[in-house]
């Protein structure tokens, strides 16, 4: 039952993603921001996050990443557009064009292959090396 009521939860939150209509973005703007999601590989990012969410979650999935991809391919064209318009509160279309074109430089495409490595190696370090500091500084914000 509960697998049931997690699985019919994750529709409708996908549901109503894909369902959203998102503001005008221009379509110069749209094409940077791809260009960049696409240097810095964030649709395979995702892709892992929600096959790695399926898999702890142990739905019954015949493959957890094929149904992560076909999850994030159902709802990317609109992710875009959404990421696009957060985008806006940050970069203008030339801050996106200065890096789109650092992406393109032997060090943007080291940065971009390398960042998501290095981010899950630093939170293994922080797990195994960290642990003790981290429940010694949570002790004092615990509920009581």
């Amino acid at each position: 039952m509960y697998l049931k009521k997690m699985i019919a939860f994750l529709m409708l939150i996908i549901a109503s993603a894909t369902a959203l209509t998102a503001q005008n973005v221009d379509e110069d703007y749209m094409k940077e921001v791809d260009k960049m999601l696409i240097a810095t590989q964030a649709k395979r990012a995702t892709i892992d996050i929600l096959s790695a969410t399926y898999q702890n979650m142990g739905l019954p999935l015949t493959s957890y990443t094929e149904a992560a991809e076909a999850t994030v391919d159902s709802f990317w064209d609109n992710y875009i557009e959404d990421y696009a318009i957060e985008c806006m509160n940050f970069f203008t279309l030339e801050d996106l064009r200065n890096l789109n074109a650092f992406y393109a430089t032997p060090s943007g495409k080291k940065v971009a292959s390398s960042y998501r490595t290095l981010s899950t190696k630093m939170t293994d370090i922080v797990v195994q090396k960290y642990s003790y500091q981290i429940q010694q500084a949570l002790k004092n914000f615990i509920k009581q």
